[in-house]
Parts: structure tokens; sequence; C-alpha cells
């Protein structure tokens, strides 16, 4: 057995979950490494303290109590502050996507340095229908790619 799984059956063996073959399996392990031997004993002592404190029972009306506070509380909301609420959720989400966008269309544009020449180019071969790259079976898109570079 390796620590990992060690680790993931600790807690299964001191709550007596695990069948004799995996308790086997980790008794073998806590007698070969002595940092899961360790963490195994703090968890152990761990256990046995919190299952020596006294567990408190809630008084007879404690529900009661919950339940008459929370009907206590006024959910409802005045309409005009409800849409403004999510008019200001919305304005914000808004923004946020816009700056996104924004940031996204900076660093893209860039990496493209397209000066007028390129652009003179790229008019030319498209506006032309230029012979070389009909006849070279060339798309537009691959001539538009290789200018903007």
């Amino acid at each position: 057995m390796n620590c990992k799984k060690f680790k993931i059956n600790m807690n299964a063996n001191l709550d007596n979950s695990l069948c004799q073959h995996e308790k086997e399996l980790l008794e073998k392990h806590l007698n070969h490494c002595a940092i899961c031997a360790k963490e195994y004993a703090a968890l152990k002592n761990t256990k046995m303290l919190l299952s020596a404190l006294n567990k408190e029972q809630p008084k007879a009306d404690f529900e009661k109590k919950i339940i008459d506070k929370i009907k206590s509380k006024s959910f409802s909301q005045n309409p005009l502050e409800s849409f403004i609420a999510a008019a200001r959720t919305s304005l914000i989400a808004s923004v946020l996507i816009f700056g996104v966008i924004a940031t996204f269309n900076f660093f893209m544009l860039s990496t493209y340095e397209c000066s007028a020449d390129n652009v003179e180019a790229i008019n030319n071969y498209v506006l032309n229908e230029n012979d070389f790259a009909k006849h070279n079976k060339i798309s537009y898109a691959k001539i538009i790619e290789a200018l903007l570079k």
C-alpha cells in the first residue's frame, strides 16, 4: 500500500469500515512508514479526544425559535430596489465583459503589423482577382494570412 492509498483508508479504518484484507494492508504500511504512522496516531488521538466531549442537546423549543425567526424576517423587497439591484449587476457584468473583449482585441491586434503596403497588396490580390492565386489554387485567406505576417 502506498502513502496516498493509506491516507484514503486511514479514516475508514478508524471508523471500522474496512474489510479484513485492507486492515492488514494498512497495518503493514504503518509498520514500514514512520510518517504515516505518526499521522495515523495523531488522527486516532484527535478522534478519541472528540469522542470524549459531551454532546449538547438543543432545548425543546430550539427548532420553533429558529422557524419563528425565519418567518419574522421580511423577504419582500420594494420592486424599485429589486430593479436597481438587477440593473447594477447587469451594468457591472457588461463592463467586465467589455473589458475582457477590449483586452483580447488589444493583444490580438498587436500581434499583427498591418502596414499600408500590406493593405494595398491585399486589395490587389482580392479585388483584382489575381491570376497567380487562381492558377495555383491559393485561397484568399491564405494570401491574407501570409501578408499579415
